[in-house]
């Protein structure tokens, strides 16, 4: 309070956010919004006031008035982009209305750099892909130096699976690095290394990664994607030097290295380096999930139940809301065909949390299955390959079929899994146990 006191000119609305940042953390949100309207009333004429009330008014699930708040902040800044990209993750309606508040002032600032990027921002948000690049390309005519929509349009032709078309603009963006200094290029050439891999050019890669400077703050993610690509080439050792061989400070890089290294030695099919590494991980850093989730998956597969469901549980306590937790935990209980009646609940669980996930319903199908529900269970796999081919998917689906008699599905089943990933795991394994020879 005493900051925003102090506060005026420029520095008066950062110091606003700031102080609905701070209130937001107390424990009594709906005083804290009274106290933010008071402390506000002379400040309603600044976008930001009406922003920092938003915010609060949604803490308090105020959605109607927080909804307002916002189409406020736009009347007295057309193009205020906080509120209008908040207020477009609200809804479709309130998505349109953010929009339409910037087409309308782009019509009338038609060199609005800030304008453009706004509403090209929202027309990400509601998937307008074409007109998002309209926009880039006309930002890119008011100003050739501009980097921003060079890599924007990169992304776009990403998302629209046009490779070459996002290698030229790629190029072009890490060219601006020549002539300006300043400019961190180090994403561009991430980029380009990651559609070179894509397109089978492994040596064009590691060119392109050879290119992000130590002091690039790019340098962490270009060295792991070097390791990807060295462990995709079968360079298991190689790839954790590389990794091991990172200077590393800040212990959220260090969070992000272990989790990449066991990921490297979890795909070699090398479970109990991969869990004990994340043994030690979890240990230095008790707060990561997804450190978690991975010790988990590293004990499955290596035996240690109680370690898996531990970790599990775990997860579940602290994020209770987390589907993957839940799903993982069913599936395990499932797959061993142990108390059934706690998998299914589980896997229930998980589904209402992520309804159209299609390993959560490959789950489902796995427990049905085990319960003796084969009809059902053939039903909702086929409902999961539908939605996520799968070589696991289409492994649980051929041996239902299989055992309900139908094997000449199961047979093209199989097949179609054995297309995708003829070293499954659980593919190769159902086979073997079924005994199924000569697909």
């Amino acid at each position: 309070a005493r900051e925003l006191a102090r506060a005026t000119g420029e520095t008066r609305g950062p110091a606003i956010l700031a102080l609905q940042a701070l209130l937001v953390r107390g424990s009594d949100r709906v005083g804290g919004l009274a106290v933010l309207k008071d402390m506000l009333k002379n400040d309603m004429n600044r976008p930001e006031a009406q922003l920092a009330i938003a915010r609060q008014q949604l803490a308090v699930d105020d959605k109607e008035g927080a909804a307002q708040s916002l189409k406020q902040a736009l009347q007295i800044r057309p193009d205020y982009l906080p509120a209008a990209l908040m207020l477009s993750q609200m809804g479709p309606a309130e998505r349109a209305t953010g929009i339409a508040s910037f087409e309308k002032y782009v019509q009338q600032n038609p060199k609005s750099r800030d304008a453009r990027l706004a509403l090209s921002q929202l027309y990400l948000a509601d998937d307008r892909l074409d007109d998002a690049q309209k926009q880039f390309e006309t930002m890119r005519t008011l100003d050739a130096k501009d980097p921003t929509p060079l890599m924007a349009l990169a992304l776009i032709k990403i998302q629209q699976k046009k490779l070459d078309d996002a290698s030229a603009y790629l190029k072009q963006y890490v060219q601006l690095g020549d002539k300006q200094p300043n400019l961190d290029v180090g994403q561009g050439y991430i980029y380009l290394a990651q559609i070179a891999i894509e397109q089978g050019n492994d040596a064009q890669a590691s060119q392109w990664l050879d290119k992000v400077d130590q002091t690039s703050q790019h340098y962490l993610p270009a060295q792991i994607t070097r390791a990807q690509l060295l462990q995709k080439q079968g360079k298991t050792d190689e790839a954790r030097k590389v990794l091991d061989d990172l200077p590393i400070s800040d212990p959220r890089d260090a969070a992000v290295v272990a989790r990449t290294d066991a990921s490297i030695l979890f795909t070699a099919k090398r479970y109990p380096e991969a869990e004990a590494r994340l043994a030690q991980a979890v240990q230095d850093f008790p707060d990561d999930p997804d450190l978690r989730y991975d010790y988990a998956m590293a004990a499955e597969k290596t035996g240690h139940y109680a370690a898996m469901e531990k970790q599990l549980r775990e997860l579940i306590r602290t994020q209770p809301d987390n589907p993957q937790a839940y799903n993982a935990l069913g599936y395990s209980l499932a797959d061993r065909n142990q108390r059934l009646p706690e998998a299914s609940k589980l896997i229930d669980k998980a589904l209402s949390l992520a309804p159209n996930d299609a390993y959560i319903m490959d789950s489902l199908g796995w427990v049905k299955y085990r319960m003796g529900d084969t009809a059902g269970a053939a039903k909702v796999l086929r409902r999961a390959y539908e939605l996520q081919p799968n070589a696991e998917i289409g492994a649980h689906l051929g041996e239902v079929l299989w055992k309900s008699g139908a094997q000449d599905d199961a047979r093209v089943a199989w097949r179609a899994a054995q297309k995708l990933e003829p070293d499954n795991d659980t593919l190769v394994q159902t086979l073997k146990r079924l005994q199924v020879n000569g697909l």
